[in-house]
């Protein structure tokens, strides 16, 4: 039987729009964890007896809603996902037994029934890179290397592909095998190294130009999007 947890992690990427989660612990991590689950639309709960000055100020504009005392068990009733940030093992260890949701709980994939992975944003690129627990600081060696090679105007790309994209499916209708596979080759087209490495050289201004070729071929002197 496998013995090692960090083997058996999903790799998902979740909803949290609306969604209550609560974080247990009000220091500098804690304040990363929040302004994370505020970015992803999250409803957040902050529960400490006190909390940094960034916090603070989350709080104050009404983003956050504050619990300014110690955890307690009913902290996580309705909870969607839970953070446990405290610096004291065994409040996290309780956090995560008591829980019936989904917890993290910061350092401690012990105490994990999900981990936080380091994440590169290109617009609406995501790439989600973790170690399991073991190492994070390669998980964001890797990140930045990622960033680094990632070209600066994928994101107005990415946008661009998804109005192509559309108007492939109008160009080439229907559900057959041969109209599914002549817009899936079409886009892959699209989506090649070579394009990436275009939009390293010349920007999304010369790759539209590229890929405009392209699609004029396929549907006519008269395409646009």
């Amino acid at each position: 039987m496998n013995n090692r947890p960090y083997d058996n992690f999903y790799p998902v990427f979740l909803n949290l729009k609306d969604r209550k989660c609560v974080v247990i612990g009000g220091g500098k991590v804690a304040g990363r964890k929040v302004l994370g689950l505020l970015n992803a639309g999250a409803d957040v709960t902050v529960v400490s007896p006190a909390i940094t000055e960034r916090l603070e100020k989350l709080v104050f504009s009404g983003k956050v809603r504050y619990r300014a005392r110690k955890y307690r068990k009913s902290d996580l009733g309705g909870a969607f996902l839970v953070i446990a940030a405290t610096s004291d093992e065994n409040i996290n260890r309780k956090i995560y037994n008591a829980a019936e949701c989904l917890v993290n709980t910061v350092d401690m994939p012990q105490y994990c029934s999900f981990i936080v992975p380091s994440v590169v944003r290109k617009g609406p690129l995501k790439i989600a890179i973790s170690s399991s627990g073991l190492s994070p600081a390669i998980s964001r060696t890797l990140r930045k290397e990622l960033e680094d090679f990632i070209p600066d105007d994928l994101s107005m790309y990415l946008s661009y592909l998804r109005e192509v994209r559309q108007k492939t499916k109008e160009l080439i209708p229907g559900n057959t095998k041969t109209a599914a596979s002549k817009r899936s080759g079409l886009l892959k087209k699209l989506g090649g190294r070579d394009v990436l490495d275009l939009l390293k050289k010349g920007g999304f201004v010369d790759t539209k130009k590229h890929i405009d070729t392209i699609l004029r071929k396929e549907f006519g002197k008269g395409y646009s999007v």
